[in-house]
């Protein structure tokens, strides 16, 4: 039995960012270990903290420029001779606007460093990433915009996670809690080993489930139909009792579409036009034009006095073998281009 698997946890990254700073605060050795993994990266340069750490979590990154939106890097660290900002990525892709908007932050962190501490300091930029990722980060570094002085690099996962287990750590609950975190992240990365036991229990009516199968499911899944504005896309929806549930699912993002709006989840079969069946159906509701989505996805009349109707909806058949994101964010790749182009138009 896993730890984190007995917690719905929406947001994968974001959970695993916060974990990452609290082994960054608790362990010296799990410091020790991702800057040398990071000085693996950065050949040109020795990063060094042997007499200052500091690590801040999601450090907001207000920037002059118009054309590029505020964020926020995930983990920021201060040692003795750098500052390093950490753009971490599981599924989700990377917007249009990184890593520009935290190079300025990290620029200027650097600077007011420099000038606090009377000597140089280096600026180093980080996109950790899975391994399978690793040619998108490094195309979206040499495509991006340019700070003189800042030094960038992709660190992976599963080279850092290879970085901590050569550590000599001896602290027990550090130990535990980064075997924990390695397997989160590496299941969220690849494929879920456990797909098979919980897609029998979203067969279960919404009204009588014992336990949070659909919502772990439409948590998991998130990843895939999140769009470069998480912030329009945070809420979960379900009835107030279980008896009265009749849906459940999320909002996602549609790109800078003013106006637009997409839901995924499971609803009661009845607003589906299936009145009959017991089994809760799994279906997209989307405001953008798309063009046909294949066999997996069936166009449907769909009704709920809480959504708009005027949406398009399509139901969605799945089974075992999707135990995989990216098999979804595949199938899902004509909506995010159509939510590309309406973006463009808009």
């Amino acid at each position: 039995m896993r730890l984190f698997d007995q917690f719905v946890i929406r947001e994968q990254e974001v959970f695993a960012c916060r974990v990452v700073n609290y082994l960054l605060q608790r362990s010296p050795e799990i410091r020790a270990g991702l800057i040398e993994a990071i000085n693996h990266q950065v050949p040109d340069l020795w990063l060094i903290n042997d007499h200052h750490f500091s690590c801040t979590p999601e450090r907001s990154t207000g920037t002059p420029s118009p054309e590029i939106s505020t964020g926020r890097v995930d983990v920021f660290i201060e040692i003795d001779n750098a500052v390093i900002a950490i753009e971490a990525k599981l599924s989700a892709a990377l917007g249009a606007d990184q890593p520009a908007k935290y190079l300025q932050t990290l620029s200027r962190a650097t600077e007011q460093l420099a000038m606090l501490r009377g000597r140089d300091v280096a600026s180093v930029f980080v996109l950790l990433m899975p391994e399978g990722r690793r040619g998108e980060a490094e195309a979206a570094l040499a495509s991006g915009v340019k700070i003189a002085g800042i030094r960038s690099a992709v660190l992976t996962w599963e080279d850092l996670f290879q970085a901590w287990r050569e550590a000599k750590i001896t602290d027990g609950v550090t130990l535990f809690i980064l075997d924990e975190l390695e397997h989160l992240v590496l299941t969220q990365i690849g494929r879920r080993k456990d797909f098979h036991r919980l897609v029998p229990a979203l067969r279960i009516p919404l009204a009588q489930a014992a336990h949070d199968a659909h919502a772990e499911f439409v948590g998991w899944l998130y990843p895939a139909f999140r769009g470069e504005r998480p912030d329009l896309a945070t809420r979960l929806h379900a009835g107030r009792n279980r008896s009265q549930r009749t849906y459940l699912g999320r909002y996602f993002a549609l790109g800078q579409v003013d106006g637009c709006w997409g839901w995924y989840g499971f609803v009661d079969p009845a607003h589906a036009g299936d009145p009959a069946a017991r089994e809760p159906v799994f279906v997209m509701g989307i405001d953008v034009e798309v063009p046909d989505l294949g066999d997996t996805f069936e166009r449907i009349t769909f009704s709920h006095p809480g959504f708009n109707e005027n949406a398009t909806w399509w139901r969605i058949r799945f089974d075992k073998t999707w135990d995989q994101l990216t098999r979804w964010q595949k199938a899902l790749q004509p909506v995010r281009e159509a939510i590309a182009s309406a973006s463009r138009a808009s």
